[in-house]
């Protein structure tokens, strides 16, 4: 039978080894019976730290979405509850409905009542601006994708949204004056609507295009090319000749002339008077439509429209739970996150006689201009358009009520789409707990095995010491 002979340093050296596993032991317990985690360092538990933090990632991207749906409600019930004074109107205010009401109800047996009435649209007409001027929090509601800058303000009788006239009227296009993309490129000239329009694009604009207009025989012989003192030619040569000295005076680019492309005079004199018909019907409705509209020229009008309807279509997109993704060429989706943009041109309209707020205060306007004992109009031109705002005031309300109604819905909305948040919240946190957490019965068990454990070896080691130090003393 084989010995061996156990030392008191070998001894020693087992006992401290099994005294600091039990310590340790019994301090891992305490640590997880007070923070009740099953882990505590990614080492621990590398699996469940990996699948905890995916966990816990997705929890905190839902509580931001949470907190944007949140604020979109908000911003959605201060606009819902603007729009619903306008509308609905108060106690005092009988709204859009009371008023279009009263405007249809006016006959000439209660024309007296127009002067009123027209001091109230305009009062109406100044409301509308300022709920549309509606703030949440340090944001203009209404203002699009700009919150920080106030969206409507008054210049005179001009309503501005964001310092662009709301009553401009919509450019026609220079197809419709005949001037297509070929026939552009074929006299060298540029459209108002180029970004490089006028400036460096070697072309000539065709607001400031010059061609002279090319006479008929009948206004030849009145003009001042008529020679009648000359009668060694026949009045077909003068007017050949006319031809040929109208062409040279018209080729010159370096004065902005249209660059005629027939050379042979006859043809290029026949092109010259078409051309001329269509260049001057287009540069007399550019110089109207600039007059009429309060702008510079037409480009410049051209340039305002579009503003408008750009800022009409902007988008300020906000991440609530929709995925928010990007599609494989790097293209934002639009469906994968939600716009909150709202803008005060959707619900007040844009556009020549589509703007509810200037309607009003026109319509307003001429009924103050009526008679105030007999309700008669100040001319005839009164009378007809106020039959013509009347129709037009019903369709702006009307588009007015329809944006309220899908105001309403999108409110809605973002409240359904909340409530899954919270859904999903609640069952991320679930499973974190469940990932993380530990029981904690099953916790202090543990704590107390350990502690019984640690005790156990504090005992033994007394015994060893008593025994190691009468050995030493013997």
């Amino acid at each position: 039978m084989s010995t061996f002979r156990i030392t008191t340093n070998g001894l020693f050296r087992g006992y401290r080894s099994n005294l600091m596993k039990n310590t340790k032991r019994l301090q891992d317990t305490i640590t997880d019976v007070q923070t009740q985690r099953k882990f505590n360092t990614y080492a621990e538990d590398p699996a469940a730290a990996s699948q905890a933090w995916r966990l816990r990632r997705s929890y905190w991207r839902t509580e931001d979405q949470i907190d944007n749906n949140n604020y979109i409600i908000s911003k959605y019930e201060s606009a819902y509850s603007a729009m619903g004074a306008i509308i609905d109107g108060t106690a005092e205010n009988p709204g859009l409905d009371g008023l279009l009401a009263s405007i249809e109800g006016l006959s000439d047996s209660a024309g007296t009542a127009r002067y009123a009435l027209g001091r109230e649209l305009i009062s109406t007409s100044e409301s509308i601006v300022s709920m549309m001027n509606t703030k949440y929090g340090d944001d203009f509601v209404f203002a699009g994708a700009d919150g920080a800058n106030i969206p409507f303000s008054w210049e005179g009788d001009v309503l501005l949204y964001r310092g662009v006239n709301v009553n401009l009227q919509e450019p026609r296009s220079l197809e419709d004056c005949g001037f297509d993309d070929a026939t552009l490129d074929k006299y060298n000239l540029t459209s108002p609507a180029q970004p490089d329009y006028g400036a460096n694009s070697g072309k000539t604009d065709v607001e400031s295009a010059t061609l002279e207009q090319p006479l008929t025989m009948e206004k030849f012989k009145e003009s001042a090319y008529y020679d009648a003192t000359d009668t060694t030619k026949t009045d077909d040569e003068k007017y050949a000749a006319y031809k040929v000295e109208y062409l040279a005076r018209n080729q010159d680019p370096t004065n902005g002339y249209v660059q005629l492309t027939e050379t042979d005079p006859e043809a290029a004199f026949d092109e010259a008077s078409v051309l001329y018909t269509k260049l001057s019907a287009f540069q007399k409705y550019a110089s109207n439509y600039a007059e009429n509209n309060h702008v510079d020229s037409l480009a410049d009008g051209i340039k305002q429209y579009q503003k408008l309807q750009d800022m009409v279509k902007e988008t300020t997109y906000i991440d609530i739970g929709l995925g928010l993704q990007e599609d494989i060429d790097g293209e934002f989706i639009t469906g994968s996150a939600f716009n909150s943009s709202i803008s005060g041109l959707e619900f007040s309209g844009y556009g020549k006689d589509k703007n509810l707020a200037v309607l009003l205060r026109e319509l307003g306007g001429i009924f103050e201009r009526t008679d105030r004992k007999t309700g008669a109009y100040a001319n005839e031109e009164d009378a007809g358009r106020a039959s013509q705002l009347l129709d037009l005031v019903h369709d702006s309300i009307r588009n007015a009520q329809g944006m309220h109604v899908k105001l309403s819905a999108d409110a809605n909305y973002i409240k359904t789409n909340l409530k899954q948040l919270e859904t999903n919240r609640a069952e991320l946190n679930e499973q974190i707990m469940d990932t993380e957490s530990m029981d904690a019965a099953e916790a202090i068990t543990e704590m107390t095995w350990a502690q019984y454990c640690y005790n156990a070896a504090l005992r033994i080691g007394t015994n060893l010491l008593s025994q190691s130090l009468i050995d030493y003393l013997s």
